[in-house]
């Protein structure tokens, strides 16, 4: 069935919904639940076959088709409800719906909500950043509550996180390629994405670029520079500052905490699984194929792998902070065909870090030899770096190793400074909550009683331990380093 066709009769069935918002602030039901208001888009509205044409096309259709096929197999009844004329894309719990006939109540019913510039749809980016959003709400459905991420920091594809948050907004980003990829090439070269004279320097839009570009490169593998404070106004502005940095460290490796608490680097990894050959070319198994599709059904070899994703996803409880570790751990249970594959594209992306403490170390060693210019110690050095590399994946492969063996447990305390957790909101300064086994430099600078060169101590003496095995023993670091 063409696209606009399967949309129209997903329109018609019921089964896709189109609203236009009627207030951005929610209202409270008769439990006191928050109820965003929505008014269905009549039929004949503008608005709706306008709307309806964009979904029509690739690749919000393809992700809709991936949607059917998830609520065939969840077994869901839910309606998916798309509201416009939002402030910002996002996924929203909580609806009240009005059309001809009367108002309905939804109050657990998340829906995804665009923003929509009427006058130009192109500018409002909806082919762009619908797999993004309607990923959240495939979460959602399976069981993901953003409310569990104990970060209070803005999130951007450069900072480091928490692990639950990273892995619903890594997964997301990733499709932000896969929606560019499936839109063609561009008509002429893309424009340079790192220009400091347009408002690529705005921290979203240099978020937005570097959710290509360096989500590609695997650069979110890296820790990020670290910054003056005398060079900021404040602690916050000094935080936000070194967050979102675009400037990497390719001689230091995230430790295996950092590493999957960094969406940045969960994308790379499902963008470069999307771009498996050897998991493009599977076949789809006969269990997922019943689960999934009707019979008959034709898939191209991207959605069939989109949907292993989804299947292996469903194996998840999303109440666990360790979802990344353990959905490659379920896909390679689920497609043992793929195995091989599929724990390459993992270690490739992650260098071992999470398998490993001591695999940040030695690569910084190679990158050290390597920038002395010495053709035989660098050739030594790779020889021994490759060995090692061999031999872990070895020890995986036969299961002797855990994928998250070198994950620290993470460590939760709350600063004495404040950050802003939207940085144009002055109203959302909250004092930072830093997990220790994943903290920066900076993250520890906002506790009081420590300078920036006695944060750099402890993350030293955290990375030489392979992370503190609780709080007890960090504090009792910080206060051997403030006293010496």
């Amino acid at each position: 069935m063409k696209n606009d066709a399967y949309i129209e009769n997903a329109a018609r069935e019921g089964k896709l919904l189109l609203a236009a918002a009627l207030s951005a602030e929610a209202v409270p039901d008769a439990a006191g639940r928050p109820l965003h208001c929505a008014a269905v888009l009549p039929q004949d509205s503008p608005k709706r076959r306008a709307l309806l044409a964009r979904l029509a096309r690739e690749p919000a259709a393809f992700f809709l088709r991936a949607h059917a096929r998830l609520e065939r197999a969840l077994g869901c009844g839910d309606p998916l409800v798309i509201v416009t004329d939002w402030t910002d894309p996002s996924e929203v719990v909580g609806l009240r719906l009005q059309d001809e006939r009367g108002q309905t109540d939804a109050p657990d019913l998340c829906f995804l909500a665009l923003e929509t510039n009427w006058e130009d749809l192109d500018a409002s980016g909806i082919e762009e950043i619908f797999g993004h959003e309607l990923s959240h709400l495939w979460l959602h459905r399976m069981g993901y509550r953003p409310e569990r991420s104990p970060s209070n920091r803005f999130h951007t594809s450069t900072a480091i996180t928490d692990p639950y948050l990273a892995f619903f907004e890594g997964f997301a980003e990733s499709l932000e390629i896969l929606s560019a990829e499936r839109m063609g090439p561009p008509e002429e070269a893309a424009p340079l994405y790192d220009d400091g004279y347009d408002a690529g320097a705005w921290l979203c839009a240099r978020d937005t670029a570097l959710r290509l570009h360096a989500v590609r490169n695997n650069r979110f593998l890296y820790r990020t520079v670290d910054l003056r404070p005398e060079d900021f106004p404040s602690y916050s502005a000094l935080h936000m500052a070194h967050s979102a940095s675009s400037a990497f460290l390719p001689e230091r490796l995230k430790n295996g905490l950092q590493a999957v608490s960094s969406e940045g680097l969960i994308a790379s990894f499902f963008f470069r699984l999307f771009s498996c050959r050897a998991c493009l070319e599977a076949p789809l198994p006969a269990e997922v194929f019943a689960r999934f599709c009707a019979m008959g059904e034709d898939l191209s070899p991207q959605e069939a792998l989109l949907l292993k994703v989804l299947f292996a996803m469903m194996q998840l409880d999303f109440s666990r902070p360790t979802l990344f570790v353990d959905f490659v751990g379920a896909y390679l249970s689920c497609f043992p065909a793929e195995r091989e594959a599929a724990l390459a594209v993992f270690c490739r992306v992650t260098n071992f870090v999470t398998v490993d403490a001591g695999a940040p170390a030695l690569f910084g060693e190679l990158y050290r030899v390597g920038i002395q210019g010495d053709p035989e110690a660098f050739r030594r050095a790779c020889l021994r770096v490759r060995a090692q590399k061999a031999e872990w994946t070895e020890s995986l492969l036969r299961g002797d190793l855990p994928l998250g063996g070198a994950v620290a447990p993470s460590l939760w305390i709350e600063a004495d400074k404040e950050v802003l957790s939207v940085p144009w909101d002055p109203e959302s300064a909250v004092r930072l909550r830093i997990d220790v086994n994943a903290a920066t430099e900076v993250d520890l600078f906002a506790l009081e009683g420590l300078t920036l060169p006695q944060c750099r101590e402890i993350v030293k003496i955290r990375e030489e331990r392979g992370g503190f095995p609780d709080l007890a023993a960090f504090w009792a670091c910080a206060d051997r380093v403030r006293r010496a």
